[in-house]
Order: C-alpha cells, then structure tokens, then sequence
C-alpha cells in the first residue's frame, strides 16, 4: 500500500499536479447583454378630469398601462406641477394639499377593472405619489405586462387663480 501512494505521489509531481494544487489563479469573467429596450406605453395621451372641488377628491382610469420593451423593467413615475392661467401655478405635493398645492396618486389594477382601492390619507406611502421631485414608483412589469391606470387628485383647499389648470405625469421602465 505505501509503495502505491508513493508511486501516486512521484505522478502527481511529475504530472503537475501537486504545483498547480498550491498556486491556483483565477480570472473573472464579464458579459453585457445588447439589444436592451425598455418601453412604457400609455393608450391614453391626455385625460380630461372635469370639474372637480376645492380640498375634495376625484378618482379617474386614465388608460392601460403597458410593458412594450424586450426586458423586464422597473416602471418609475414623475409628476408637475401644475399650470394655470395667467402664469400660475399648484405645487405638486405628497401631504395633504393646502392653498395652491394639489395631490396625485396613481395604481393599477387588472385593465379595464374597477379603481385601486386608495388609502384615506394622501401620503408617499399610499399608493403611490408622482411628486415633481421623486422617481420612484417601484411596480415590475415583465415583456407585455398589462394593467389598467388610475389616478386619483387630492385638490388645493383654495386657489389664487381659477380655471383650467395642467399637468405631466412621466412613466418610464429602468432596470430591475
């Protein structure tokens, strides 16, 4: 038996073996996949809202919302401000909106389905809130994925203005 593992021995050194057991190397390896293209499509490009009271609340389907990029995709969402007449404008806000500030939420639901259910409080932890200075939604949408869009505004309790007032809302997909 000692003359067998002797023998193994006096292989593995001429073979290399032993050597390459006691300097190993490594190398790391790095890929990039091509060809990647994120899509956000909206059926809808605009929504009249209609008339809608001071402090009260007005929930609307804006359209359906889909994944129409080649990848899985995070969607992420950006609000505006919004326009008036005569230059003025409602800050876009994720607390209760006061004088010349409004409140947006948006969910989704099944397309076509009745609205998300919304939380009472208008917050950056309900739904969601496109605020002008935020950009993360957080909902992954997979190739073709499909969901109705719905909002709901949260509007100022007074106004310097009246009249019709606008607004963006900007959806976009990034890497998960």
């Amino acid at each position: 038996m000692k003359k067998i593992l002797g023998l193994l021995l006096i292989l593995a050194v001429m073979t290399g073996v032993g050597y390459a057991a006691t300097n190993p190397d490594n190398i790391v390896l790095t890929v990039t996949i091509g060809n990647i293209a994120y899509g956000v499509s909206i059926s809808s490009a605009s929504n009249d809202i209609g008339t809608v009271n001071f402090s009260a609340q007005q929930a609307f389907y804006i359209g359906t919302l889909s994944n129409d990029g080649n990848t899985m995709e995070d969607w992420q969402v950006r609000g505006t401000n919004a326009s008036g007449p005569s230059a003025g404008s409602w800050s876009l806000v994720s607390t209760i909106p006061v004088g010349n500030e409004y409140a947006l939420m948006l969910g989704t639901s099944v397309a076509g389905a009745v609205a998300p259910t919304w939380t009472d409080a208008v917050d950056a932890s309900s739904v969601t809130t496109a605020q002008a200075d935020a950009s993360a939604w957080g909902q992954r949408a997979d190739v073709a994925y499909t969901r109705g869009l719905w909002s709901r505004i949260t509007m100022p309790s007074s106004s310097s203005q009246s009249g019709q007032f606008s607004f963006t809302v900007s959806m976009w997909g990034t890497a998960p």
